[in-house]
């Protein structure tokens, strides 16, 4: 019995008893240790593509066979391999020792995960403040986790989707992180986000007592990042002027709007206002006869023209006014 491994060099030796002749005869035995079969792998799942490294920790093993279930195979003692599919591989060694009987098997399953691509879409890359945008992205491939970090204090964990509203103007870089699922390594993608002040539209008019032929002053009183302004003042015409003087040629009720692009190329209107036009009144009379005698009676026609809400007429004598439309005298 041999108590430990290794090679031993075994001698015969034979006398002849009637010569005194010796022979000899020598063979080589190897004797082998305990056969173990064991390895380890540099990861226990990987992606498509990645190498992967694995490393023997066997004892008493003379040579080495590694079955990758792929229909891949190695002789090497610590090979590196590669997987071209994704799925659950069990990765099997077998160490040889010395000896026919001497086979030991040890097997170890190894995950392999699609590759992580990742694209996301936004919908408008220039926005107004507390304007809701919706952030949705297409990953294809195994992944543990996203996480939404959108330059402003709040980071988000888990959805592919997501909708946001930055509070202030600026410049944003929202980034998007994706967590491969064995955990060795995350990808970033990033998109610049623009915000500008929100646009309010409104208005206010100077009078209210408008007249047919006379100037009406128009006040924006609009607020935030304003591009373009336009006024329509319910008559066929406009303007682009921030406060425009408009003049109405004909009486009646009109709809001003003021229209607003803000610097996203949003639309913004203002609440419409209805303003009345009245024509402007004219005082004219006339008499029979502008010569006329004492104590005679005169009949004024009152040829005055517009919306009239009152009159005073006023004779020149000093007599007391008088408020009628048509009105005689006599003087005295």
């Amino acid at each position: 019995t041999f108590n430990s491994s290794g090679d031993y060099s075994v001698t015969l030796s034979v006398t002849d008893a009637a010569t005194g002749f010796k022979a000899t005869a020598m063979v080589e035995v190897r004797i082998g240790g305990v056969l173990t079969a064991d390895f380890t792998s540099s990861v226990e799942s990987a992606y498509i593509g990645q190498p992967i490294a694995f490393f023997n920790r066997s004892t008493g093993g003379e040579s080495y066979n590694w079955d990758f279930d792929d229909g891949s195979f190695s002789t090497d003692p610590n090979p590196s391999h590669i997987f071209e599919r994704s799925g659950a591989y069990l990765v099997t060694l077998i160490a040889r020792g010395i000896g026919a009987d001497a086979i030991v098997i040890a097997s170890r399953e190894v995950v392999v995960l699609q590759p992580i691509s990742v694209s996301f879409t936004v919908t408008r890359n220039k926005v107004s403040t507390n304007e809701v945008i919706d952030f949705e992205a297409d990953i294809d491939g195994d992944y543990a986790l996203t996480t939404w970090d959108f330059d402003d204090g709040r980071i988000v964990e888990g959805p592919e989707s997501i909708s946001h509203a930055f509070n202030l103007p600026g410049i944003y870089s929202v980034i998007l992180t994706v967590d491969e699922l064995n955990g060795n390594a995350s990808s970033s993608y990033d998109i610049e986000i623009e915000v500008v002040d929100k646009v309010i539209a409104d208005f206010y008019v100077s009078d209210e007592g408008i007249l047919t032929g006379t100037e009406v002053d128009f006040f924006n009183e609009s607020s935030g990042a304003i591009e373009q302004i336009r006024w329509s003042f319910g008559d066929r015409r406009f303007s682009d002027e921030n406060d425009p003087v408009h003049i109405y040629d004909e009486p009646g009720v009109y709809t001003v709007r003021l229209t607003l692009r803000d610097q996203t190329g949003r639309r913004v209107q203002s609440e419409p206002q209805q303003i009345v036009v009245r024509d402007a009144i004219q005082a004219a009379f006339s008499a029979p006869n502008d010569n006329v005698s004492v104590g005679e009676e005169i009949e004024f026609n009152n040829l005055s023209s517009g919306e009239i809400e009152s009159m005073i007429w006023d004779f020149g004598d000093g007599s007391p006014t008088v408020t009628a439309t048509d009105p005689t005298h006599i003087y005295a």
